[in-house]
């Protein structure tokens, strides 16, 4: 095995990682400007109703389609990469990517379903 073989999956993962540490970083800085907003109303001696906490701290009522958007987007993303074992004209690896398509397959359907079995209920 050469050095980049081995750097390809280190390299991958790493990615993974990155996004992940992006998307967190931002989540606290987003959170943090919401805490500024609420101590400067308090400061101010504005008055905080229950709707408004709700809706700055994300605790407000669940989005209707969320988890059908959800579904829609894992669906689309487990479609795209088995097309792509498809297309790519090895066949170890495109049974790996396969078998790695079912992971957003799956979860993509049970949101689906959880979206309808929620509208079931109303």
């Amino acid at each position: 095995m050469s050095i980049t073989e081995d750097l390809i999956p280190i390299v991958m993962f790493l990615c993974f990682f990155g996004a992940f540490a992006v998307f967190a970083y931002y989540r606290a800085q987003w959170r943090s400007e919401q805490q500024n907003t609420l101590r400067q109303a308090i400061d101010k001696d504005q008055p905080l109703t229950q709707e408004l906490v709700q809706a700055l701290s994300g605790q407000g009522k669940p989005l209707r389609y969320r988890d059908l958007r959800r579904g829609l987007v894992l669906l689309a993303i487990a479609l795209s990469m088995f097309g792509f074992s498809i297309i790519v004209p090895s066949d170890e690896p495109n049974n790996i990517v396969r078998g790695l398509a079912l992971f957003p397959l799956l979860v993509g359907l049970a949101y689906v379903i959880m979206h309808k079995l929620d509208l079931d209920k109303e």
